[in-house]
Formats: structure tokens, sequence, C-alpha cells
């Protein structure tokens, strides 16, 4: 959900919004829960599912970020 969020800051909507579907994907096969972590061989669920602050709040955090434009700077004047 991270790489999501930093995908569609980057400009890479594509990129953004085809890792929230695959998240959407998977929780839709596992009963609507969330995943802290997939393992990344296999996506397999790691970690505590669900998993309210790192899996579900993260997915929330990515659905926000969808909804907002793209930042043409950084917030602290110059990029480094």
């Amino acid at each position: 959900l991270r790489s999501a969020i930093a995908a569609r800051m980057s400009g890479d909507t594509a990129e953004a919004d085809n890792l929230l579907a695959w998240i959407t994907a998977q929780a839709m096969n596992n009963q609507g829960m969330i995943a802290e972590l997939h393992h990344p061989s296999n996506a397999d669920y790691e970690g505590e599912a669900p998993m309210v602050g790192f899996g579900s709040g993260g997915y929330i955090i990515a659905l926000k970020k969808r909804g907002e434009d793209v930042p043409d700077g950084p917030h602290c004047g110059e990029w480094r």
C-alpha cells in the first residue's frame, strides 16, 4: 500500500491503481481481511490479519490519496 501511494505521488497512477486493485482482490478472496504484509514470492498473508492500523489503515490512506492531486513539487521547498 505504501508502494501504491509512492507510485501515485510520483505520477504513476496506473501502477498505483494496479497495486490497490490487487490488494482489494486479495482481501475479497480472504473474507474482506486486508493483510499487513504479503510474502514476497507467493503473496500469502504474513503478520496479523486483520491488522487495523497497518492493513486496513494503510488501505484507507491509499484510497484517500487516490482522490488527491499529484504534488507538483516537494513540500520542503526543493528536491534533494
